[in-house]
């Protein structure tokens, strides 16, 4: 993925044959992060779009405004009031003038022809109303690594594998790295701002692609900041837990996804193999121990085609255990919430 300007070239040629390029806002949303958001904006500065068409949002919640300056960025502080990305993202949304929404985040470093085949598509594929590009990470350790492959942020390395070089359908997209057209956003009625976690740009996606055609490009790629480490990528997909908590809100039939939720668990899957074991009369450490062995191979061979990507064997032997972390942690951040839910409630 590292050299593309061949590529790039070709395809700059090919869209440029499509017509004028739409204006386009691109939205990034901040807090407690000015200078890693000044470093996103001078870098999306750099990308190769007609500067005449581009303008870049700057919404940052925050109580001592420190303007980002640049004659194409429009910076907007709300106060502090930890209303969520939702609220922030709308605002993002009510002071951009673009056609296009581009979205990413503040902790992103944008390649130059990113706006470009994020655009294209759009322009070429009639009925398509957003695309979502692919996130990457810059030379990290094992974790960050792992991390990107198993799909975080944004879909990883499993995106751009399951694209194989070709722009897909997918039902959502996440908002490090996406365009949308502003009358997709406004039909839907913007972000949900009941959900503080996060999330809210996958119910905002999943509404827009059970009316139309939403893509996924490989070539329109970002680097993400890395959780390289055991403790970033628990915390963070804790928070994942409770924000799938939060999206339950806006689902009808609530009894199905919690069992929908606790069949995928692995918690309950151990729980249930461990009394299937004692039922037949095998030591209580078994079951556990078989269940750890087969769970570490079955990823493994899961995950085989990212040796294509050369990790290093020390990054590939990891997989499993960055894995179980993340579903640990989901499976605890969604029961930590759902048990906060039934105090609160009770």
């Amino acid at each position: 993925m590292s050299d593309m300007s061949d590529v790039n070239n070709e395809r700059r040629d090919s869209w440029d044959g499509q017509g004028e390029w739409p204006a386009a806002s691109v939205i990034i949303v901040t807090r407690d992060r000015h200078e890693a958001a000044e470093a996103a904006v001078r870098s999306v500065l750099q990308v190769d779009y007609p500067a005449e068409k581009l303008e870049v949002v700057v919404i940052e919640e925050t109580d001592q405004p420190r303007p980002i300056e640049g004659d194409r960025v429009r910076y907007v502080a709300i106060p502090w009031r930890n209303l969520g990305l939702g609220f922030a993202r709308n605002q993002g949304v009510k002071h951009s003038q673009g056609e296009v929404f581009a979205f990413t985040d503040d902790d992103c470093l944008i390649h130059r022809d990113w706006l470009r085949e994020l655009v294209g598509p759009l322009l070429t594929e009639e009925g398509t109303a957003a695309i979502a590009g692919a996130v990457l990470v810059p030379v990290c350790g094992p974790v960050g690594q792992c991390e990107n492959i198993l799909g975080f942020p944004g879909g990883g390395v499993k995106f751009i594998e399951e694209a194989q070089g070709e722009i897909v359908r997918r039902a959502t997209f996440s908002t490090c790295n996406c365009a949308v057209y502003r009358w997709a956003v406004e039909e839907v009625g913007g972000f949900r701002e009941f959900n503080k976690s996060s999330g809210e740009d996958e119910l905002l996606s999943r509404q827009i692609s059970a009316r139309h055609p939403l893509l996924y490009t490989p070539h329109a790629i970002v680097w993400h900041e890395p959780r390289d480490s055991f403790g970033k990528v628990y915390g963070w997909l804790v928070r994942r837990g409770h924000s799938r908590v939060e999206m339950a809100q806006n689902v009808t039939d609530k009894g199905a996804l919690y069992r929908r939720m606790a069949l995928q668990s692995p918690l309950v899957r151990l729980a249930m193999a461990n009394m299937a074991g004692m039922a037949v009369g095998l030591p209580l450490w078994f079951s556990p121990l078989v269940l750890v062995v087969l769970y570490y191979f079955s990823v493994l061979y899961r995950y085989r085609w990212s040796r294509n990507y050369h990790p290093s064997w020390k990054t590939f032997l990891l997989l499993p255990w960055v894995k179980a972390t993340m579903d640990l942690a989901m499976d605890i951040g969604t029961i930590g919430k759902l048990f906060a839910r039934g105090k609160t409630e009770g």
